[in-house]
């Protein structure tokens, strides 16, 4: 078996055991036994990194599917090999690439730059491949608009993208990602209507069928966006001049958090926890507060996001790593028994956190009645009590998107300085950098992309 340099690339590649790759040396790394060596780049192990507990303080440990991952990079690298005849029971088991039609396949270190020459656009090539691509600049058609992009914030859902290799797992052509953005116009096609040359404005990734950043042909981080069948009021929204670019970007966020939080239907005098302190739970925190509601509790692992959420209007917070959450909420909220047994008072819940025993944990403590809305990803199957739900009257939602009026998210962002939102700034030319920053819970919230400093 011959070495190859990471990086390198490859046609014709054939799939290798397992077993096999003790002898293989990655570019100064080494497989040994069955695990990689430090020396690969860190970053594809720390996008590994699991939800830890939010509702049980005693199991608040971090899950980490690290080796889950490690199999599947070690899979993945055997490919720039020659080996014996695919192992297609073992590719099916990990979400091979190669068997997404994805040959010429490539190993890169996370953030590496192509040099054919193009406009910068980052792209997911396969799970943990994510590259600053030069891509040929977009052309504007007759129905379109081409958006000078300002800045635009790094998603959950991105650093899912990339764990996946894609937007459900590989596919055959390299994901652009990034989607919530803000920008202005830089030209704008012929049957183009309402839009002109110059106009500050933000997306709506998903209207117009364009699905940017989820899938579709284009991704915001950028410097410059092609936005198909553009509209004005459909898939782009002017914003006002004084409302700066950095601020503008967060409508896109804030609309998630702001549709569950209208979903939970909460009054003024109720109170309402909400589960997890990242930005579409901080958003949902700042959308209860704006509607006068003044008992909000934000729970959370992490003290600098739970900071965060008192700025934006949470009454109290609670760090689940350090109290049970309930015996904190039925302190706060009082007890609404049910059957004898002491419930916690608290009218409604947002479910923001992706932790697997929240929601059973919710429903177990629930008063009865009580609402509870599921904003957050839950790729694994999530037991529910439905004797509960009966016996309690519960009512659960999810909430998908954003509200019906998508200008609601830019009006809030006019009202309240919700600018505690944005943690960390980065360059596009470090997007590794930001990348890694957004995949660690404990440093803090929305991590935005300056897309036009594209180099050093």
């Amino acid at each position: 078996m011959r070495p190859l340099a990471v990086g390198a690339q490859v046609l014709g590649v054939r799939c290798l055991p397992l077993e096999h790759l003790d002898q293989l040396d990655l570019d100064g790394a080494r497989v040994l036994d069955g695990e990689l060596e430090p020396a690969v780049d860190p970053a594809l192990a720390h996008l590994a990194v699991g939800e830890r507990s939010l509702g049980d303080p005693e199991g608040a440990e971090e899950r980490l599917v690290a080796r889950k991952r490690s199999v599947e990079v070690r899979h993945h690298v055997a490919h720039l090999v020659d080996g014996p005849e695919p192992q297609a029971a073992e590719c099916a088991r990990v979400g091979c690439p190669a068997h997404w039609g994805t040959v010429p396949h490539r190993l890169s270190e996370l953030g590496e730059q192509r040099g054919d020459g193009g406009l910068k656009q980052v792209r997911v090539h396969g799970p943990g491949d994510v590259r600053l691509d030069d891509v040929a600049p977009p052309e504007c058609g007759p129905r379109d608009a081409l958006v000078r992009v300002a800045h635009c914030g790094i998603c959950g859902t991105d650093l899912r993208y990339v764990r996946l290799g894609g937007l459900a797992g590989p596919t055959r052509e390299p994901m652009p990602l990034g989607h919530e953005l803000s920008g202005s116009v830089e030209s704008v096609g012929d049957e183009v209507v309402g839009l002109r040359v110059g106009t500050r404005v933000v997306l709506q990734p998903t209207a117009g069928g364009n699905q940017i950043g989820n899938g579709g042909r284009e991704g915001g981080f950028t410097p410059c966006l092609r936005v198909r069948d553009a509209e004005l009021g459909r898939n782009l929204f002017a914003i006002p001049d004084e409302l700066p670019f950095e601020l503008a970007a967060l409508t896109e966020p804030l609309g998630v958090g702001m549709n569950a939080a209208n979903r939970i239907e909460a009054r003024p005098e109720e109170s309402v926890a909400v589960f997890g302190a990242g930005p579409i739970g901080l958003a949902a925190v700042a959308s209860l507060a704006d509607r006068g509601i003044a008992d909000v509790v934000a729970i959370d692992l992490s003290p600098e996001r739970l900071a965060i959420a008192r700025n934006l209007g949470a009454r109290e917070t609670i760090d689940a790593s350090r109290e049970d959450p309930f015996e904190r909420l039925r302190a706060l909220h009082g007890e609404s028994p049910v059957l004898g047994a002491p419930m916690a008072g608290t009218h409604a819940y947002v479910e923001a956190s992706g932790a697997a025993d929240v929601i059973p944990r919710i429903l177990q403590h629930a008063r009865g009645e009580a609402r509870l809305c599921v904003v957050a990803l839950h790729d694994a199957p999530i037991p529910v009590p439905f004797l509960l739900v009966m016996m309690k009257q519960l009512t659960l939602r999810g909430a998908m998107e954003y509200p019906a009026d998508y200008g609601d998210a830019l009006s809030l962002l006019m009202r309240r300085d919700l600018s505690p939102l944005v943690s960390h700034r980065f360059p596009l030319h470090r997007f590794a950098d930001a990348l890694a920053t957004a995949g660690d819970p404990s440093k803090g919230a929305k991590v935005l992309i300056d897309a036009q400093e594209t180099s050093p």
